[in-house]
């Protein structure tokens, strides 16, 4: 039974596709027929599937100075993820020398070198042309109605996202404006907005860390840009507070695919700074700073502790 050496020339890109099939149009169609220039294309048909073998190998041998590499070829899927064909890649420079070479050994194997319409049919890559014609034709009109809505997307996410941002950052200005003492410091892995507030602040205070919470719970899209808030009573009657800032201070995420991490950048680089940033604080405060971290942190500690024994 007949089978197929294929070269198949890329449509796009400088490259060529050497390689071996019993059914030529099953291994284009697998192969993806949309990225082949079908008129430059040539099959070689030898009279079974060992000669078919034979013929590749001494194609790929003779040629394999021009074999493309996975790394030699950025712009090609197969190559770079080693899927079926991967090693069937060659430099379109080589063409020329490759009929050169089979028309000088022609009468030493046995093969006929037809068109890629004469050897699959011309019926067959007219019906392939067809469906390559749809094809893009249907990604055209999707990107033309994709566009617009993108945008519209886009836009409607900025208006919300400078709306959230405003209202978090207005909540957290107010908390600064009640407290007898605020301060953003950092324990080398996060940042935390921390201060004291009087008895007649501390109702406040609980008050609007809740409306911080909320804010994010209706904007989950926004990602977590203030974390757990944390209480402790001061002996006056009055509140002590840490308030978890998640991504703070704005620096360039590690991962470019990163959506969360660059939201959070996006937040912390606004002009409506959280109060406390940039600000110097003396000695004494530091010492403040720091002992209220410490506390809420122990108070944390507690409380996971006493929800993980046995009721």
């Amino acid at each position: 039974m007949a089978a197929y050496v294929y070269i198949l020339r890329h449509r796009s890109e400088p490259r060529l596709k050497v390689g071996k099939a019993k059914d030529l149009l099953s291994r284009i169609q697998q192969l993806g027929a949309d990225q082949f220039d079908f008129a430059s294309s040539d099959a070689l048909e030898v009279s079974d599937a060992s000669a078919a073998s034979n013929l590749e190998r001494i194609l790929h041998r003779v040629f394999s100075n021009h074999r493309l590499a996975p790394d030699g070829a950025p712009n090609c899927p197969q190559l770079r993820t080693g899927s079926d064909g991967a090693t069937e890649w060659f430099e379109l420079a080589c063409l020329e020398r490759m009929h050169a070479f089979l028309a000088h050994c022609e009468d030493l194997v046995d093969f006929t070198r037809k068109p890629l319409a004469q050897a699959v049919g011309s019926s067959a890559i007219a019906e392939l042309e067809q469906r390559r014609e749809k094809a893009a034709l249907a990604r055209e009109q999707h990107n033309q109605q994709l566009v617009p809505r993108m945008h519209a997307q886009h836009q409607q996410w900025c208006q919300q996202f400078r709306q959230d941002v405003q209202k978090l950052a207005a909540v957290l200005a107010k908390v600064a404006g009640l407290s007898e003492f605020a301060a953003v410091v950092s324990d080398g892995r996060s940042y935390a907005l921390v201060g004291e507030v009087s008895p007649t602040g501390a109702a406040h205070v609980d008050s609007l860390l809740d409306i911080v919470q909320r804010i994010q719970s209706q904007r989950q899209w926004l990602g977590s840009l203030v974390g757990k808030a944390h209480l402790t009573d001061k002996p006056d009657g009055g509140k002590r507070f840490c308030l978890q800032l998640e991504g703070a201070p704005g620096g360039d995420p590690e991962d470019a695919n990163d959506d969360l991490a660059w939201r959070r950048r996006a937040f912390w680089r606004q002009d409506l700074a959280v109060p406390g940033f940039a600000l110097p604080i003396g000695w004494q405060q530091a010492k403040r700073a720091a002992a209220i971290l410490q506390a809420a942190k122990e108070a944390a500690a507690a409380k996971e502790t006493a929800a993980e024994q046995p009721a």
